[in-house]
């Protein structure tokens, strides 16, 4: 490659006349004579530093942090629909130079090419190689087809660059859901075990006073069944059939004839208070310890004594199986 050392000179301007006023910039450049350009071994090339050339595409954080953000280049051949290109065409299209049939052309260099990602070309006959005279740059080029005439012909590339940390996101990213899920998991459910022990039971439907549930645990004995025993006639069997087997016994090794049936439960009941409606919070639980011994000798009831314990909680009662 020979560059020219004058270089080659230009001129950029606008429109404002017309009927849609102020036109974007264009600019025209006039390629100085050469008699190297006679001989058709020699390749032309035109180079040129030009700025809002390749545009950003929109696109979302995520986006941007996982796949970097993605870049969108066209170079175009023949266009001339632009306003401020138009009319200079119109005036001078008879003196318009046709393209020949030597092979022509447009080309996109891309560095840094181990870190390249290209999304999209067009047209389908863009072809992506490596370039022969610069190291870790991509080419991606296109053919001008003679036979379009003065139709527009456009190369479009849509690109962008990653970082190392991002070439792994395929990777990560399940790893990272993988271990999220697990952590996450146990997270949460030991967050809804506190939320759970803190207000289980705490809200609920409002109830008129008499309505509330009851929740019982163990063996709860009312005054009807016990009134059906009687010391000195009701059985050992009697009062198991009576009661219910559920029962712990006690008895002495220096009175082997004599035995103690106890019977325990409890009785919870929340105390609500009217928030809103129909809906209550609980701010307390009556709590009721019953425990009942019927003393048996020889297999007759001798005894029977019941023990009630009333407390107020103002947690939750653990439940016990």
């Amino acid at each position: 490659m020979e560059p020219i050392a004058a270089g080659a000179p230009y001129v950029t301007y606008v429109r404002e006349t017309g009927p849609l006023g102020l036109t974007s910039p264009a600019t025209i450049i006039r390629i100085p004579w050469d008699p190297r350009f006679a001989n058709r071994v020699y390749l032309a090339r035109l180079s040129m530093k030009v700025k809002g050339l390749i545009k950003s595409k929109p696109g979302t954080w995520t986006e941007h942090l996982l796949w970097g953000e993605r870049h969108r280049i066209s170079l175009s051949f023949n266009e001339v629909r632009h306003r401020a290109i138009f009319p200079l065409y119109f005036e001078h299209r008879d003196r318009i130079v046709r393209l020949s049939e030597d092979p022509a052309q447009l080309m996109v260099d891309f560095s840094d090419s181990p870190h390249l990602k290209i999304d999209e070309m067009a047209p389908p006959s863009a072809r992506r190689q490596l370039s022969e005279t610069r190291e870790q740059t991509d080419t991606v080029s296109v053919f001008i087809d003679r036979s379009e005439g003065l139709n527009s012909q456009t190369l479009s590339v849509q690109f962008g660059y990653f970082t190392d940390l991002q070439s792994w996101a395929p990777v990560l990213i399940p790893v990272a859901f993988f271990l999220a899920g697990n952590i996450g998991g146990v997270l949460l459910r030991t967050l809804a075990e506190r939320l759970n022990k803190r207000w289980a039971g705490r809200v609920g439907v409002w109830r008129k006073r008499g309505e509330e549930i009851t929740r019982e645990t163990g063996v709860v004995l009312d005054r009807d069944r016990l009134a059906r025993i009687t010391p000195g006639t009701t059985t050992y069997e009697q009062v198991l059939e009576l009661l219910g087997r559920t029962v712990e016994e006690r008895q002495s090794l220096n009175a082997p004839e004599r035995r103690t049936l106890v019977y325990r439960g409890r009785r919870i009941v929340p105390r609500r208070r009217r928030v809103v409606g129909l809906l209550a919070t609980v701010t307390h639980w009556d709590v009721e310890d019953h425990e009942t011994e019927i003393v048996v000798e020889h297999d007759v009831v001798r005894d029977v004594q019941v023990h009630v314990r009333r407390s107020r909680l103002t947690e939750p009662a653990p439940v016990t199986t």
